[in-house]
């Protein structure tokens, strides 16, 4: 945990998760793929043929653009410079530059960072 404004912070990894993923059933499910050989003789005249089915389960699917967006807002807040002063807790945030405000403030509306 890391301590922010004289509070303790941590990110929580379960809600970027679900923050990320695409639609509530992105996740769920499972994938068919079907395969049909023909088998043929000599005459080219099909004589056979085998159908081949596999499944799986689906892969998670993530959003591309959020992903780069919390990316973006995480490294703004990691590289945040400002002298803090543990007494001034949460007025220390007008000595942050707009990009900290922003990422932290965004981040801690969609719970990704939380307080301790």
């Amino acid at each position: 945990m890391i301590k922010i404004f004289g509070e303790l912070y941590y990110v929580d990894f379960i809600e970027i998760d679900a923050f990320l993923l695409l639609g509530d059933n992105a996740h769920k499910g499972e994938v068919k793929e079907t395969e049909l050989i023909e088998t043929f003789n000599k005459e080219k005249k099909l004589i056979g043929f085998t159908r081949t089915t596999v499944k799986s389960e689906r892969n998670k699917e993530i959003n591309a653009v959020r992903y780069d967006i919390l990316r973006g807002f995480l490294a703004d807040i990691s590289d945040g410079e400002a002298e803090e002063d543990a007494k001034l807790g949460s007025h220390n945030m007008e000595k942050m530059t707009v990009p900290f405000k922003m990422a932290f403030n965004t981040l801690y509306a969609h719970g990704i960072i939380v307080k301790a």
